[in-house]
């Protein structure tokens, strides 16, 4: 996906991400030609908070996506694709533990 379209999906997700407990104010970052979730580390807060990865989704064609858990310092995929929406879903309802902040 040329970075133009990863730029325009990432825009699109925000108000989504937003607009659910779970992911609301998420990081997005376009990386590596997919879209990382991240939040805010929960040490004490440095002049530049580091993040902390959560989701990435990779561009699978077509609008849709698959979507990866950053676990144990590497990438883990799972078992859902889609488009945007249904995975924002999935991140507030069967990931939801994983999206929060803690």
């Amino acid at each position: 996906m040329p970075q133009h379209r990863l730029d325009e999906a990432a825009a699109q997700l925000r108000p989504m991400l937003d607009a659910e407990d779970a992911t609301q104010g998420m990081h997005i970052q376009c990386r590596r030609g997919a879209i990382v979730l991240s939040r805010e580390s929960s040490a004490e807060p440095p002049e530049q908070p580091e993040l902390d990865p959560r989701f990435r989704l990779t561009p699978l064609g077509m609008d849709q996506f698959g979507l990866s858990l950053h676990r144990l310092d590497r990438w883990e995929r799972l078992p859902f694709e889609g488009r945007l929406a249904d995975l924002v879903e999935v991140m507030n309802t069967a990931l939801a533990h994983w999206a929060v902040e803690f």
